[in-house]
C-alpha cells in the first residue's frame, strides 16, 4: 500500500516514460468535472443548433448549475479547471447564471 502523500497515490499518476496517450488520458481523468460540464453544455448547444431553443437553453442552464454544484462540493485540488476564482465567486456566478437561464427558459413563450 502506498503512502497517501506518495506521487503514485495521486489520481491520474503517470510514471516517467509513459506514452503520450496515457499522459493525455491521465490529464483527462484529473479534469473529469470540467469535461462533464463541457459535455453537458455542448449537448445543449447542439440541441439549440437543431432548432430547439428552449430545450437547449435549459440544458445549458443545467450545465451551469452542475458547474456550481461541483465547484461547491469538490475541494480545490480536485476541482481542477472548475476553479476560476474563489469558491464563493464561482458558485454564486455559475449558480445565478444557471438559474437565470432555466428561469428564462420557462418565461419565454413557446414558438407556434
Amino acid at each position: 500500500m502506498t503512502h497517501p502523500h506518495h506521487p503514485r497515490a495521486r489520481p491520474g499518476y503517470v510514471p516517467e516514460g509513459a506514452s503520450v496517450v496515457s499522459r493525455l488520458w491521465a490529464s483527462a481523468c484529473r479534469q473529469w468535472p470540467q469535461l462533464l460540464v463541457i459535455a453537458v453544455a455542448l449537448v445543449g448547444v447542439a440541441v439549440v443548433a437543431s432548432h430547439h431553443f428552449r430545450r437547449g437553453t435549459f440544458i445549458v442552464g443545467v450545465a451551469l448549475l452542475l458547474h456550481a454544484g461541483l465547484r461547491a462540493v469538490l475541494p480545490n485540488r480536485r476541482a481542477g479547471w472548475l476553479a476560476i476564482r474563489g469558491r464563493f465567486v464561482d458558485v454564486v456566478t455559475s449558480g445565478a447564471l444557471g438559474i437565470a437561464l432555466v428561469w428564462l427558459n420557462f418565461w419565454v413563450p413557446p414558438v407556434r
